[in-house]
């Protein structure tokens, strides 16, 4: 769905909806899950399953479901690369959206975000947030990889370029988060500072990742104050 943000005196008010996006590329059950806007009537999403969910949903599977389901397991444990990532534009005023397959392939497309005229997707089964130029068409070339510490969800990045990143540092967890709770941290993502590196010592919250940057757990939860820690930001 796309809105139009309303402002008084500088500050947001309100959102007004302008149009919904759809494609067959979007449409099957539960396939998009981040999405980000690059310009008016351009975004990038992320599609997280190679299947649809049953129609059903989770807990009432179809037979033939219930073996893709399977399936998709193991793929998931072998870390196969079964996801994309969609482009779509669209006129804001109405008509059909043109949407096309872009970048390269991920084992679990998950976060979406735009800094400094790039592309950053979250892979979170392959452990790493992938950064992708844009070229003039509108597709994603990969420029950059960076490997986190652990399983991470969605992110946003500060004007700085500092990434704050949900993680699930015990990531079986989430294969039924219903039977028990799901241990989360919010990680802050900095370039290292050669001249002054951060000791990497996990009891201090400093994770062990990508040489070239620090990741420091800032929040910690082991389910009781937070289920799983999706995204988040420090002000």
């Amino acid at each position: 769905e796309v809105f139009e943000e309303e402002t008084e005196d500088d500050r947001l008010t309100g959102a007004r909806w302008v149009r919904s996006v759809s494609h067959p590329l979007l449409k099957p059950n539960g396939f998009p899950n981040d999405v980000v806007a690059v310009a008016p009537g351009e975004i990038y999403v992320t599609r997280w399953l190679a299947r649809p969910l049953p129609i059903g949903g989770i807990a009432n599977p179809s037979p033939w479901e219930r073996v893709e389901a399977k399936f998709l397991f193991i793929a998931n444990v072998l870390r196969l690369p079964i996801t994309r990532i969609i482009r779509c534009v669209f006129d804001l005023e109405g008509g059909p959206a043109d949407c096309k397959v872009v970048g390269g392939r991920h084992a679990k497309a998950n976060g979406i975000a735009a800094f400094d005229g790039d592309v950053f997707v979250v892979d979170s089964l392959s452990f790493s947030i992938t950064r992708y130029a844009r070229t003039n068409d509108g597709d994603l070339v990969e420029r950059d990889r960076i490997k986190t510490p652990h399983a991470a969800d969605n992110l946003n990045i500060l004007e700085d370029g500092t990434i704050h990143l949900g993680t699930m540092p015990k990531l079986h967890q989430c294969v039924d988060p219903t039977r028990q709770p799901v241990v989360g941290a919010l990680t802050v993502i900095a370039p290292a500072n050669a001249s002054a590196p951060v000791p990497r010592d996990v009891s201090r919250g400093v994770r062990t990742g990508d040489d070239r940057y620090v990741f420091r757990d800032a929040i910690n939860s082991a389910g009781d104050i937070v289920n799983q820690i999706s995204c988040g930001v420090l002000v």
